[in-house]
């Protein structure tokens, strides 16, 4: 039978003491289980009842008592005794033990001590910076919303002084357009005895010069009239429909007045 000796030290705790360590590999490992043995020192005596560690170094754990050859490996079994000997270490009395492990735990607590304070005093900087910068910020957007409202009520005041004008622009437009329809009838009307009376005789024109500046007169006043019908339409005075109904009535009409004027001006001639 062979078997491979392995010898050292394992390394447990920067705060507890290293293990002496001897370990023994079959020449059918991983079939059989490794073999490991604390050797004897008078400096460093095994501990009296040990968990894991017999009086004679013989190191059994329950990851050797449960090895299985297609799971269990050397290196998680260095690891499992590490874990194990940092809770019990074979190699130091109970008393000793407790002590080294008291003085582990006060010496990170007092690091972790360390450590929260530098971090909460970090923290408070920080909160304190962003608390400032915050005031900073909410001062210039209550600045500048307040500008913003200013220009708005600037800019509504505006608005109001020209919707007060269009209001105006529309009274006079409307006033306007009753004034052109008024005049429109008056046209029809005396249109329509112009009409009746040209049907009812046959009337010579023998050149009269007022009946000329009359009839001239109305066709520039109709195209004042066709003018004002146009404006109102622009502004949404009056619709499309009542705009063409209008346009025809006054073009037959300064159709007429045209005809009548040039009919006078040839007899003249």
């Amino acid at each position: 039978m062979n078997l491979l000796n392995v010898n050292g030290f394992l390394h447990v705790s920067d705060f507890l003491p290293d293990v002496p360590l001897i370990i023994w590999l079959h020449e059918n490992y991983p079939l059989v289980s490794p073999m490991i043995f604390i050797p004897s020192n008078p400096e460093c005596p095994i501990r009296e009842n040990h968990p894991f560690v017999d009086p004679s170094g013989v190191v059994t754990t329950p990851y050797i008592l449960d090895w299985d050859q297609k799971k269990s490996n050397l290196c998680d079994l260095v690891h499992n005794l590490i874990d194990l000997f940092q809770l019990e270490h074979p190699c130091l009395p109970d008393t000793t033990l407790k002590a080294t492990i008291q003085d582990d735990l006060d010496a990170k607590f007092y690091d972790d001590l360390d450590v929260k304070e530098t971090i909460i005093d970090d923290l408070v900087r920080k909160i304190s910076d962003d608390l400032a910068a915050l005031n900073v910020q909410t001062r210039n957007d209550i600045e500048r919303e307040s500008n913003n409202q200013a220009k708005l009520k600037e800019r509504g005041d505006v608005i109001d002084g020209y919707i007060s004008l269009l209001k105006d622009e529309r009274d006079n437009l409307e006033k306007s357009v009753a004034e052109v329809e008024e005049y429109n009838d008056k046209l029809s009307d005396w249109l329509r005895i112009s009409q009746n009376a040209s049907s009812t005789a046959h009337v010579q024109i023998v050149g009269d010069k007022s009946k000329m500046v009359e009839f001239k007169a109305a066709s520039k006043a109709l195209d004042d009239v066709l003018y004002a019908l146009d404006k109102a339409l622009e502004q949404g005075v009056i619709s499309l429909d009542v705009y063409m109904k209008q346009v025809r009535v006054l073009a037959r009409e300064q159709f007429f007045h045209r005809a009548m004027f040039f009919e006078l001006k040839t007899s003249s001639s």
